[in-house]
């Protein structure tokens, strides 16, 4: 297997391990304070902040040299509609 495609494997793996993390400190933050946390929320909590950076940084790790997308979640899944 190519080595290109494993380490865009691990990525993608930690990728939905970190949305999943981001999801439930939303949702403790919902039952916390009785509200959605907005974008500034989600910076003034350390947590949050570094959930939010690790995802930032591994969407752009899966940008493929010469701007190339095939290993992302559309190629993965051409039904799913997800931006990156």
């Amino acid at each position: 297997m190519d080595e290109l495609v494993k380490i865009q494997t691990g990525i993608l793996k930690k990728l939905r391990e970190l949305n999943v993390a981001l999801r439930e400190w939303d949702k403790n933050y919902f039952l916390k304070n009785n509200h959605l946390p907005t974008y500034a929320h989600v910076n003034q909590d350390e947590e949050g902040k570094q959930l939010t950076r690790k995802i930032k940084y591994a969407k752009v790790l899966l940008r493929v040299e010469n701007g190339l997308h095939f290993l992302t979640p559309n190629f993965l899944n051409p039904g799913l509609n997800v931006a990156i």
